[in-house]
């Protein structure tokens, strides 16, 4: 970790929000864009991104609150479909182990990413799709259907979470 690399804190979550409306607006009706990189551009780390990604809906699956808690920031925001704000690892891990133990108990996490920009060599927003699937289900359901915005950073040499927003997809129709 070099002097340069920012605070993380509330400088974190003000900038992750604008990442939020910078990658709402940056698809303008035509979709998620695939990430892209130019030929000058350094070699990025995408594989350890979509292993940290991969830990996280792992521990969602295994119902295992801790291990999903590890996937975090020390510092960091989950911000749930709902528009609850976890901060801290240690109320993602304890909210995640009840959530497990009881309501989620069973279910899994189905998550397609479609994008992993990297906004330098230690920082990424990585935006997908997905759901919760309750036990048994087969399939997401449209009203189960959320956009997944991630900010991931590196921390001594180790990827986490610094933010997730997860927001409900509603489907087309006329304003209610």
């Amino acid at each position: 970790m070099t002097a340069a690399r920012p605070v993380r804190g509330i400088a974190t979550a003000a900038v992750c929000c604008g990442l939020l409306a910078v990658a709402a607006c940056g698809t303008a009706g035509d979709g998620p864009r695939a990430p892209q990189s130019a030929p000058s551009a350094p070699q990025r780390p995408d594989g350890a991104v979509r292993a940290l990604v991969d830990r996280f809906t792992a521990a969602w699956n295994a119902g295992d609150g801790r291990a999903f808690g590890d996937t975090y920031a020390p510092d960091a925001v989950h911000v749930t479909f709902q528009g609850a704000a976890l901060n801290g690892r240690e109320e993602i891990t304890r909210t995640h182990a009840e959530l497990f133990g009881t309501f989620l108990r069973g279910s899994r996490i189905d998550l397609n990413l479609t994008s992993i920009r990297f906004l330098d060599e230690t920082v990424a927003v990585v935006y997908g799709t997905g759901g919760i699937l309750e036990s048994g289900d087969t399939a997401i359901t449209p009203d189960r259907l959320s956009a997944n915005t991630m900010v991931a950073s590196e921390h001594d040499g180790r990827w986490l979470l610094d933010a997730v927003q997860v927001t409900r997809i509603e489907p087309s129709g006329p304003p209610r």
